[in-house]
């Protein structure tokens, strides 16, 4: 769904952003640590990747930049 789809790019870009530190992504979006846990393992199941290896993280960062340029355009 568009909104599940906004939660997780969200959740990404904040996973990037903070190095992964779960406490500060969960006081971030006023989410339960357990939860940020849940969301980042749905995005390495549905993806196969591991985010926490720098190359994973570095194509993820990527991918988001040009996601939001394509966005702009679109607009």
């Amino acid at each position: 769904t568009p909104t599940r789809k906004k939660e997780i790019l969200q959740m990404l870009r904040i996973y990037l952003k903070e190095n992964g530190k779960v406490k500060k992504i969960a006081d971030i979006t006023h989410v339960h640590t357990n939860t940020v846990l849940y969301r980042i393992q749905y995005i390495e199941s549905s993806y196969g990747c591991d985010l926490k290896d720098y190359h994973t993280q570095w194509k993820f960062y990527l991918a988001l930049m040009l996601y939001d340029i394509k966005s702009k355009k679109n607009s």
